[in-house]
């Protein structure tokens, strides 16, 4: 019953905003797309046997580090608001209120930009968590899923995220340096723009970053930097 409230005020909240929502996530997190997302927990590298065992856990761990997951960079332009799914597992037993998701949009210093907290059930194994946040920049950012009260003994797992694009006026605007359309920033594009000036790859509307008519190291060096979080 929950879910079913939690869908209506999304939906009533997109109409509200007379927005357009992409059909397919822009990011997405899951066995077969982690690339570029980061977990951060020393000592922790993600991979597929260690997303399905169940983790990628959010809490602060005891010694006292905050094991987070973070987005690949992207960016605000465009953009009004973003909607996030997460499949989002307590271990059993748990408590209900340590285990609260926190999301949020960062820039790239950090500084959260808008946040959501959404609580979860009691003595529920699997949570579908589906929460809407502000997008207040047109600058490069990223989402932070994160759970501050959680610890060793009351934690969560994600094994899946995906996160759509909303705009008020209209289609999604491109990510600025997704050469290749996979919806995230990261050395795939960087080796496309090499092969582009190698005259292996044909030259597209999204390899000329400068805007100067051709594809060059500067371009590269523009890529480089989004996934850095520095902007161009």
């Amino acid at each position: 019953m929950k879910r079913f409230y939690s869908l209506v005020i999304m939906t009533l909240v997109a109409l509200a905003l007379q927005a357009t929502v992409a059909e397919e996530p822009f990011l997405h997190f899951g066995l077969t797309s982690y690339e570029g997302w980061t977990y951060h927990r020393a000592g922790v590298d993600v991979d597929q046997n260690f997303i399905s065992q169940g983790r990628v856990n959010l809490m602060v761990t005891e010694g006292g580090e905050m094991a987070t997951l973070e987005s690949p960079v992207f960016s605000g332009q465009g953009l009004d608001s973003i909607r996030v799914y997460v499949d989002y597992h307590p271990h059993i037993p748990y408590v209900a209120a340590k285990v609260a998701l926190q999301v949020d949009v960062i820039d790239a210093m950090g500084n959260a930009l808008s946040t959501v907290t959404q609580d979860i059930s009691a003595n529920v194994l699997q949570q579908d968590v589906l929460v809407m946040l502000a997008v207040p920049t047109d600058g490069n950012c990223s989402l932070l899923l994160s759970a501050p009260k959680a610890d060793t003994n009351n934690c969560a797992a994600v094994y899946d995220v995906k996160v759509w694009a909303v705009t008020a006026g209209g289609p999604v605007q491109p990510l600025r340096g997704d050469v290749n359309g996979d919806g995230k920033v990261d050395v795939s594009d960087v080796n496309i723009l090499i092969n582009t000036m190698l005259g292996k790859a044909a030259i597209t509307e999204g390899s000329d970053l400068t805007g100067d008519g051709k594809v060059d190291v500067s371009d590269v060096n523009a890529v480089i930097n989004l996934m850095l979080g520095k902007g161009m």
